[in-house]
């Protein structure tokens, strides 16, 4: 659901924020970014995918370095949070949830096609990935940012382009703001994980779209 195939060409969701946003991110001064999985694909001349390791760790760190230096930037203190330790599996199974709500917001709510639109969906966003009160406490953060995506290059008669999306958690687990982005290489425009620039780029414009905590 993260990958080119099933997002590129679709229209990126406007910001999506929790009617109560502001008081339940009132109390917010630091986040951990829970590091993600990102996968990065080549395109073989007969339009066979593969997965390239050494793309999607570059992709990954520039993911997790852009969002840290814009982050920083608004003044919030952000730490990484690597899957691994003994917080492994539960860190594990909040990213699974999270892609969970991703797809389910994509296929039923907002940005979806008429027919498959779940007007409770559309009416309100109200989604939660459960308390995550020990992972907060154990680094020693009041929130969560979580990451998702995919990539790949270009390949023939198929652009390359990105996909990330990205969503501020709180103490309960609830998402507190969710944002999409799905870029296509153009003629004049690469929009590729492996080079900084474009991810910052991205990273950059959707944060744009959260709203300011009131402190």
């Amino acid at each position: 659901i993260l990958l080119p195939a099933a997002l590129f060409g679709c229209i990126v969701h406007p910001k999506i924020v929790r009617d109560d946003y502001d008081q339940r991110a009132a109390t917010i001064r630091s986040m951990g970014v829970l590091a993600p999985d990102i996968e990065f694909y080549d395109v073989t001349f007969g339009g066979i995918r593969e997965k390239n390791d050494v793309s999607s760790e570059q992709a990954n760190q520039n993911v997790v370095d852009a969002i840290k230096d814009t982050l920083a930037a608004r003044g919030f203190e952000v730490k990484v949070i690597k899957r691994e330790g003994e917080r492994k599996q539960t860190l594990e199974e909040i990213a699974g949830l999270f892609e969970a709500i991703a797809w389910s917001h994509r296929a039923h709510g907002q940005g979806a096609a008429p027919k498959d639109i779940f007007p409770h969906k559309a009416a309100s966003f109200d989604y939660s990935v459960g308390p995550i009160t020990e992972i907060l406490d154990a680094y020693h953060v009041d929130s969560l940012i979580l990451v998702a995506g995919g990539g790949q290059g270009n390949g023939f008669l198929l652009r390359g382009g990105a996909v990330i999306l990205i969503a501020l958690v709180e103490r309960t687990g609830a998402l507190l703001w969710y944002e999409i982005q799905a870029r296509q290489d153009g003629a004049f425009q690469t929009n590729d994980l492996r080079d900084s620039n474009s991810v910052r780029s991205m990273i950059q414009a959707m944060f744009e779209t959260m709203p300011a905590v009131h402190k």
